[in-house]
């Protein structure tokens, strides 16, 4: 019965995951990367110095992304970039790996 119970649930996760990610507007590649470069520590100035456009524009993709996550700071647009599968081991070589391998991250 237990087994059952937890099965169950599990479907339930999957559906309620599927629906949210639904239901979430698609991030672009820039506010990818913006969100990947606020996931490893970088304030809005870092970010805009490795990626050579002005803080106020990374601040404009950052205010972007949390409305799309519907999030209400960075720290859980990163969080929820992650859950929805944004943020992953594929996503940052496919970054650091593609157009943008020159960035230095530290890490």
């Amino acid at each position: 019965m237990q087994i059952k119970s937890l099965v169950n649930d599990e479907i339930l996760i999957k559906r309620l995951f599927l629906k949210t990610r639904k239901q979430t507007k698609k991030l672009s590649e820039m506010e990818t990367i913006c969100l990947l470069l606020a996931g490893k520590g970088l304030t809005s100035a870092e970010s805009a110095k490795i990626l050579g456009i002005q803080s106020s524009t990374v601040e404009t993709h950052r205010k972007s992304i949390k409305s799309k996550l519907k999030s209400s700071s960075m720290a859980q647009a990163v969080f929820d970039g992650i859950k929805l599968g944004y943020l992953n081991k594929i996503t940052e070589k496919k970054i650091i790996g593609g157009v943008y391998e020159n960035l230095n991250f530290k890490n």
